[in-house]
C-alpha cells in the first residue's frame, strides 16, 4: 500500500499521478484539521475514492498531562482513531494508496502514516527519520488497528 503525506497546501495541489509520489490509482484521503478550520479545497481527481477528516489540535505526549488546564484543546482521541480505522477497513479493498495531510505535514499526518504502514505490515521507519510523528495519533491508531503499542 502506498502512503504519501503532506501539508494542507500540498493537499490542495494533490492529484494521483501528478508527481506527488502516488501513482495514478485509486486512493483515499485522510486529513487532520485544526478545530474550527474547514478541510482543504481538494482538486478534482477521478482516482480519489473518498476522504475522512478529523478535527483535533496537534497535541503530543510531551503536553498530554497538561491538556486538562486548557479546556479548549481538542487532542486526537480514541474515538477519532476508531472512526479512522473503520473508514480504512471499510474501503481498503478498493484502493491502492493514501494521501494523508495535516496543517504542516510533519506530525499528525506522519503519526497516521506510520500507523497505517504498520497495519499493512510495512516498515514505518521512514516516518521517524523525516518527520516527527505525533505520538498520541500513533498510539491511538495502533490500538484501534489492534497493533502492539510499540514497533517490534
Amino acid at each position: 500500500m502506498k502512503i504519501v503525506n503532506g501539508s494542507r497546501e500540498r493537499a490542495e495541489q494533490f492529484q494521483a499521478g501528478g508527481g506527488f509520489g502516488l501513482e495514478a490509482a485509486p486512493y483515499l484521503v485522510i486529513g487532520f484539521v485544526d478545530p474550527g478550520a474547514p478541510p482543504p479545497l481538494l482538486q478534482v481527481d477521478p482516482w480519489r475514492r473518498g476522504g475522512c477528516w478529523v478535527a483535533c489540535h496537534d497535541v503530543d505526549t510531551n503536553f498530554e498531562a497538561e491538556v486538562h488546564r486548557f479546556p479548549d484543546l481538542q487532542p486526537f482521541a480514541a474515538h477519532h482513531a476508531a472512526m479512522l480505522a473503520g473508514f480504512v477497513r471499510a474501503r481498503v479493498l478498493e484502493i491502492r494508496g493514501f494521501f494523508i495531510h495535516c496543517e504542516a505535514g510533519v506530525s499528525r499526518s506522519a503519526g497516521c502514516a506510520a500507523a497505517l504502514e504498520e497495519y499493512f505490515g510495512q516498515d514505518s521507519a521512514r516516518w521517524f527519520t523525516r518527520c516527527h510523528p505525533n505520538q498520541i495519533v500513533l498510539r491511538e491508531l495502533r490500538a484501534a488497528f489492534g497493533l502492539p503499542p510499540h514497533r517490534p
